[in-house]
């Protein structure tokens, strides 16, 4: 029978035990208020954020124990990781000058990492509409090489790029445009020697 008695009395300790514990360890857990200037410490699972200054965001609403800290991440960015109290170290009023210069340099590091984002992004959609202008032209090019246009556009493009003289261009332009293109082909082909001959 005592052993019955001495257990139960193991088991009260033991449950009384873990309440002081519980409430000694929420005693011990810092004051934190939004705004607050913190540095993260003692993480286990993620050792890389260890150090990192933050900005207290709120209290976790479904983890009081936690807090939701803004963290200052290499090359100006932020992010913001739910951390147990335990793991938050307020930053002290000694290290305020340090914690400002901190600051200005990240915030200098966010706006260069952002205006080099919004110039990769610029370029990448001047690639992309140049790429689509490309393809535009070379769906609109001709079997023969040209942009597809009218005939009469295709002959001043073509008479343009022999050497003729106005006499010349003005005989062309006066007959049907098609015959005025095959006598152009006909000209640069070799067939006739000379625009007089013809």
């Amino acid at each position: 029978r005592w052993y019955h008695a001495e257990g139960a009395k193991k088991a009260v300790e033991l449950l009384f035990t873990d309440e002081d514990q519980d409430q000694k360890k929420k005693a011990s857990s810092i004051d934190l208020r939004v705004g607050q200037a913190v540095r993260v410490t003692g993480l286990k699972k993620a050792p890389h954020l260890n150090g990192k200054p933050g900005i207290v965001q709120r209290q976790n609403p479904t983890d009081s124990s936690r807090w939701e800290v803004e963290l200052r991440l290499e090359r100006g960015k932020l992010e913001v990781k739910s951390i147990k109290g335990d793991n938050i170290m307020v930053v002290r009023a000694s290290e305020a000058q340090a914690w400002k210069e901190l600051e200005v340099r990240h915030a200098e590091e966010r706006r260069k990492r952002e205006r080099e984002e919004r110039r990769w992004q610029e370029e990448e959609a001047k690639k992309k509409r140049m790429d689509e202008k490309r393809k535009e032209t070379e769906w609109s090019l001709r079997a023969d090489g040209f942009p597809d246009m009218d005939p009469s556009e295709r002959l001043e493009a073509e008479m343009s790029a022999l050497p003729l003289d106005d006499e010349a261009m003005m005989l062309l332009r006066r007959i049907r445009t098609e015959e005025a293109l095959e006598v152009l082909q006909q000209v640069s082909l070799g067939g006739l020697g000379n625009m007089k001959d013809f």
